[in-house]
């Protein structure tokens, strides 16, 4: 019998939207523009099962760290049942560094520990607020010591699934590194950018319901911490430079599965 156990678990992650390429990880506005929520935003988001965990939380001295090891954002990590995916055993809501590596919100540097949960093997996920998740191709033995999961190599695909939803494209690839998909801004688990529950509209509707849009005009730049700010540099823009759109369109349309050049394709999270 497995008894349970406290563990560690090291995962490794780049989310597509605040990544820049010429720096080689990601960038760290909204910690710059002090955005970043002290308490797990995931408990107070739909669309998120959270077991054992909810009530994390770090502190300001975690988020005034800069350079390599600066915080980017909030991220939840997945422990999931080895013969049904679908099945969320345990989450635990984690810190993503500039370099990608996840750690503990209680100390901005220690990988993620676990307690209470059985040792064995656990497929392991990732899942951000306005990004599509990615999941280990194959379970992750978790035991006595620190398993690590690095989700950033190209050459390494993530899970897939089976079916009409199924992509070889897990993640975005960009070289030889991998990152989940930016665009999610519905929070549906798709990218969407022309059709029903399309992410463009969400990022329309969060400038144009802003109360400090009197104007209502489509190029106002909503200021803040926001699902809908994809690219993550503390602005929501919906017209204009940097606008988050963009990346939406860009995404769907060069997709390697999307020959035909589908406005309306659909770019599904592999995650079960």
């Amino acid at each position: 019998i497995n008894q349970p156990l406290n563990f560690n678990l090291a995962v490794k992650a780049i989310l597509q939207g605040p990544y820049v390429a010429s720096a080689g990880m990601m960038h760290d506005s909204l910690r710059v523009k002090n955005l970043i929520p002290l308490a797990n935003p995931y408990s107070l988001l739909a669309g998120f099962t959270q077991v054992g965990s909810g009530t994390e939380t770090t502190t300001s001295s975690i988020l005034s760290v800069g350079g390599t090891n600066a915080i980017v954002d909030w991220v939840l990590i997945e422990l999931r049942n080895a013969s049904n995916p679908s099945q969320i055993v345990a989450t635990k809501a984690g810190l993503i560094q500039r370099d990608g590596d996840v750690v503990s919100p209680v100390d901005g540097t220690s990988a993620l520990q676990f307690t209470g949960i059985p040792a064995g093997n656990y497929y392991v996920s990732i899942r951000h607020r306005n990004h599509l998740g990615a999941m280990s191709a194959n379970p992750v033995l978790l035991g006595s010591t620190t398993a690590t999961v690095d989700l950033t190599n190209a050459a390494q695909p993530a899970y897939k699934l089976t079916g009409v939803t199924s992509s070889n494209y897990p993640q975005f690839v960009s070289g030889n590194k991998a990152m989940l998909w930016a665009g999610n801004a519905a929070f549906n688990n798709q990218v969407i950018f022309q059709g029903p529950n399309n992410d463009a509209d969400m990022i329309f509707f969060t400038i144009i319901s802003d109360p400090l849009n009197t104007q209502v005009i489509s190029n106002f730049i909503y200021r803040g911490y926001n699902q809908s700010d994809v690219n993550m540099d503390g602005k929501t823009v919906f017209q204009g430079p940097d606008n988050e759109v963009d990346i939406i369109f860009f995404n769907v349309l060069m997709h390697l599965e999307n020959p035909g050049f589908l406005a309306n394709y659909i770019i599904w999270q592999q995650i079960p």
